[in-house]
């Protein structure tokens, strides 16, 4: 439950800000509380406790000045708060001192292998995909291989990542799921693609679990980019 909150705060559906601080200052408290009682001392609420940390890190940079939606490839490092990732990497390292390695784990590692990259550029996506396919043999399911897709479009290029990505099993699972079709039509565009890449930014924005203001801008504006570079 406190995953399922933290998340919602992180990115939000239903209202005009993307980020919703207060859900997930709330929910951090309560993961403090859970991880201080004799009850809550465990591994994974440890490693919950560092995902939130690693992902409260980013929270000045996730957005600009109008409320809109940066994305991490365009996000500004500096603002990232370096006393939240040290202590995400508190966390991270006492939730597996133990040889405890579960799916939260995993991925509070992925959240730690951005936090350690100087520069989108310089991110281990090796390592990150490695740790995607852990994530695949321990809970395999259509949205963790997406995401593995995607790092494999930015460690092997974007045609392995297209390639990943039509072939997910159960991908039928995705089509109600509007990052699906905006990772598409992302690598789409990237090779140049500009009318698949159209296509499929569109297909996001009818999808109707887009709910959040933020996200139907920042899919219009892919949309428009793709129309522009048509014309």
């Amino acid at each position: 439950m406190l995953y399922l909150m933290f998340n919602e705060g992180y990115s939000s559906s239903f209202t005009e800000q993307p980020v919703r601080r207060d859900v997930c200052v709330d929910a951090t408290r309560l993961c403090r509380l859970l991880m201080d009682h004799p009850a809550g001392d465990h591994p994974d609420v440890r490693a919950l406790m560092a995902l939130m940390c690693f992902h409260a890190a980013r929270f000045d940079a996730r957005t600009d000045e109008y409320g809109d939606i940066v994305i991490l490839k365009h996000q500004d490092r500096g603002r990232w708060d370096r006393t939240l990732m040290r202590e995400g990497f508190h966390y991270l390292g006492a939730s597996t001192a133990g040889g405890d390695v579960g799916t939260l784990q995993l991925e509070a590692a992925i959240a730690a292998v951005h936090c350690i990259a100087d520069s989108y550029e310089t991110t281990n996506w090796a390592s990150i995909v490695g740790i995607y396919d852990q994530l695949m043999d321990l809970k395999p399911s259509p949205v963790i291989a997406l995401n593995r897709a995607i790092a494999l479009g930015e460690l092997h290029g974007p045609r392995a990542g297209l390639a990943a990505l039509e072939t997910i099993a159960g991908r039928e699972l995705l089509e109600g799921y509007h990052h699906y079709p905006a990772a598409l039509g992302e690598l789409h565009l990237r090779l140049g693609e500009i009318e698949d890449a159209a296509c499929e930014f569109a297909r996001a924005m009818t999808i109707t679990i887009t709910s959040s203001p933020a996200e139907r801008r920042f899919l219009q504006r892919k949309l428009e980019e793709s129309r522009i570079r048509l014309e």
